[in-house]
């Protein structure tokens, strides 16, 4: 612990300055300490648009958008290198619950498949859950949501991850420190068309 001569050029301080530096005196004379930072928890919809971002990477890869003449014109008209359009245009798209798009100009089809299965386990040794994609798959990939709420319905707020059984991930281990009765939720979607009714609710409950 440092120990100050003329502290903020004064012979005496107390107190914190700018929320970071607490001052202190004692006998042997004034001491600085940094105030402590506690972590900030990041909000769920801050976590779960990362989530879909991490998915939007692979799908942009696995399916070569690169490749696609469309996305050239479609990025200069933004002013936005090529990538980041392809980024930019699924993310609205996803606010707008529709469906991800190889094509920046397509127009949604009208396609509703059955709603997805879904199963979740325990990974034996620990007490983490494992969310799975189960037979047969007419769609393309499928958002998977968490609730501990029974009857809440899955949302852009509560999404953890999105499956692929193409190229992406088909399991997703909820790595969260979770405790009691948990609710997963699945959406089923196809590009460039709309999305499933929701999967039954699978739970599982955790120590």
């Amino acid at each position: 612990m440092p120990k100050l001569t003329g502290p903020l050029q004064s012979m005496y301080a107390r107190g914190t300055l700018g929320h970071s530096l607490t001052y202190r005196g004692s006998t042997r004379g004034t001491t600085a300490t940094r105030k402590p930072r506690h972590p900030v928890p990041i909000p769920s919809a801050l976590r779960a648009n990362a989530a879909v971002v991490r998915y939007l990477q692979i799908f942009i890869d696995e399916w070569d958008l690169p490749s696609r003449p469309t996305w050239i014109p479609y990025a200069k008209r933004l002013h936005l290198p090529p990538r980041v359009a392809m980024l930019k245009r699924n993310l609205n798209l996803w606010q707008h619950e529709d469906a991800f798009t190889y094509d920046p100009e397509y127009e949604t089809a009208i396609d509703t498949p059955t709603p997805p299965t879904i199963g979740v386990a325990i990974r034996p040794g620990s007490s983490t859950p494992v969310i799975t994609q189960c037979e047969p798959y007419d769609y393309y990939y499928l958002s998977v949501h968490r609730s501990t709420d029974p009857d809440e319905p899955p949302n852009r707020s509560n999404v953890i991850a999105l499956l692929d059984q193409f190229g992406g991930p088909t399991e997703h281990e909820d790595l969260h420190d979770l405790h009691g009765v948990l609710y997963y939720r699945a959406i089923a979607w196809i590009i460039e068309s709309g999305h499933t009714p929701t999967a039954d609710a699978v739970s599982v409950t955790l120590p």
